[in-house]
Order: structure tokens, then sequence, then C-alpha cells
């Protein structure tokens, strides 16, 4: 696992490295820690980075502006902020966002969503033997048939039943939001009263089931340390 720190100030890089050592060791993981003093520096890095631990506010590129240049790109980078400004939340919520810690918190709060970041990196389901569950959208029946819609824009028809698929995915953040649908809490956007958006996609959600998904997508965010 690559991780990749990025912050202006140098004494909040090294708290932040400390806890992710503590962090990691524990789980026995090979792990590689960056550090990058601001967005530019970060953004200019030819490599991968698993995990992004971002500030918001910093000179030249800021963490919102890298935020949003990894969800243009598609990537997998997961993110997560740390910041002086509670206020800001609601910016920097996104795609591919964890969650988010206050900086005057670090010590309390950022080793358990770095543990449940990492427990939800490594929580996936191979679907028809070959499509990780963490790059699928949602999905939607077609019949006897299941089509895949992908983080890459791209689609696959697997001939698996809905039933089959939630019993497959219930333990890795799916929930069934519609007798056709079925949704991946990972990328969730935002609820739209009857619809869920999830990356520029409206699916809808059945009446019945509303407070149930409401409800089960809040766990999530719970269990997940994310915020919602």
């Amino acid at each position: 696992m690559i991780i990749g720190i990025c912050d202006d100030e140098a004494a909040i890089r090294n708290r932040i490295m400390r806890i992710c050592e503590q962090v990691l060791r524990q789980t026995d993981s090979l792990f590689e820690i960056l550090e990058f003093e601001d967005g530019e520096q970060f953004l200019s890095y030819e490599g991968t980075v698993d995990l992004l631990v971002l500030d918001i506010e910093m000179p030249k590129r800021n963490g919102l502006e890298v935020k949003e240049y990894l969800q243009n790109l598609g990537g997998k980078t997961m993110i997560i902020f740390v910041t002086n400004h509670e206020e800001l939340v609601f910016s920097a919520f996104g795609l591919q966002v964890f969650g988010l810690v206050l900086k005057d918190q670090l010590e309390k709060q950022f080793g358990t969503v770095l543990q449940a970041a990492i427990r939800m990196m490594n929580q996936y389901v191979l679907v028809d033997d070959a499509v990780d569950s963490r790059n699928i959208l949602f999905i939607r029946s077609e019949r006897v048939y299941s089509n895949l819609i992908l983080a890459d824009g791209s689609t696959r028809l697997v001939r698996t039943s809905m039933a089959d698929l939630e019993q497959q995915l219930l333990q890795v953040g799916f929930i069934r939001c519609h007798r056709t649908y079925l949704i991946n809490a990972k990328w969730v956007d935002r609820f739209n009263g009857k619809t869920v958006e999830i990356r520029g996609n409206e699916v809808p959600i059945s009446i019945r089931k509303l407070a149930e998904v409401r409800e089960k997508y809040r766990k999530y965010c719970e269990k997940n340390a994310r915020y919602c």
C-alpha cells in the first residue's frame, strides 16, 4: 500500500506519518509513505498512490483542486482530508473522499478513520470471477442478466440474478434500492428525493424502500467512519 501525505506544514505531515506507521504496523501490511509539500507537487508525481491524506488549504494547488483532478481522472486513489476548517466539510465531499479529520483532533480521530479506510480498501468481491466489486457503481437487472455499471464508464453483462448478486455483495457495501437496482454505497454522491446520484447517474429508489435505503447508507457511513 502506498500512502501519500500532502500538507504544506511539515509538523502536520510528521504527526500524520507517525499515526500511519502505528496503524499500518498493526495490520502487518507492506507500505510506503510519501510526502508532498503542496497539491502541485503531488500532481507532478508520476507514480500511483492508494490513499492520499490531503490538506484543504495549501498554496499553488489546494486540496479541493487535487480532489477534482483525481475524480476527473477516474483513478482509485482514496482521500482522507485533514483541515483546520470544519465549515469546509461539504466542499470536501466527493466520490473518492473517505472522510475528513480536523487537525486539532488528529491523535484522537485519524487512526480510527485510517483503519476504516484500510478495511474498505481490502474488502471486495470478484463478480463473475473477473470484476472487482470496488469498481462497480451500481447494478441494473436485465431480466436473466445483470448489467454492471463500472467506474471507468464501461459496462459488463453477467448471467447472474439480482438476488444472487445482492447476497454476494451484501457485506461489501451494496444496497438494494429498487427491484431492478443495486447500488454501491462507496460511490454514492447524494440523495435527491426518490433517486440517488452516483457519479452523474440518477438511480431510482423504490418508495417503500426509501427509509430503509437511507438508514442502511447511514449505517454504512458510521461503520466506515465516513461522514454523510
